[in-house]
């Protein structure tokens, strides 16, 4: 994992010159002015299609880089989790509370410790709104990126903790009749 968001992040940053707009975000402008995109939006059909087909080509390399290898990643999890009746053993207890809070505590400090030094690094210290962070910003994206997986586990597996207490037991009785009407 941690070698393919070292690799992304390099990739970018040597891109971040050709295509990037800056640091800070804007990523991969549009070949077109604010003006034209005012008018492609209010002008016919055909002006408007022949915006969003430049989007879409400058977005295509987004979505397939980054997208849809993040959508087919977290469709792995959900299969193994899935074939493994892992929700449903946890729900029945079959793994004790000590067990799923050491998994789930680090977890969080990880992920929190990830998402802030990523934040840190793509957009500096909190009150410097003037920070340039050229190379850097990109590494803290994809620091970023790389802690929200493992912060959602935790999240999740908290959760499941709670609904597995018994103490939300009217919240999964009133999904379940919410999933029966409809």
């Amino acid at each position: 994992m941690i070698t393919v968001v070292l690799g992304s992040a390099g990739l970018m940053v040597m891109l971040e010159g050709a295509v990037c707009a800056d640091a800070m975000g804007a990523g991969f402008e549009l070949p077109v002015t604010p003006d034209e995109v005012t008018e492609a939006y209010t002008g016919s059909v055909g002006t408007y299609l022949l915006y969003q087909l430049i989007a879409w080509v400058v977005m295509v390399f987004n979505i397939f880089l980054a997208q849809g290898p993040l959508a087919f990643a977290a469709f792995l999890v959900g299969l193994v989790v899935g074939r493994a009746r892992i929700i449903e053993r946890l729900l029945a207890g079959e793994f004790s509370t000590a067990r799923l809070v050491g998994y789930a505590v680090p977890a969080l400090v990880l992920g929190l410790l990830l998402s802030g030094l990523g934040s840190w690094l793509a957009w500096g210290a909190p009150g410097t709104p003037d920070y340039d962070g050229s190379a850097w910003a990109m590494m803290g994206q994809a620091l970023a990126l790389a802690a929200y997986p493992i912060q959602s586990f935790g999240y999740v597996v908290l959760l499941l903790m709670a609904f597995r207490s018994g103490a939300f037991d009217w919240l999964v009785t009133i999904l379940a009749r919410q999933a029966a009407c409809h």
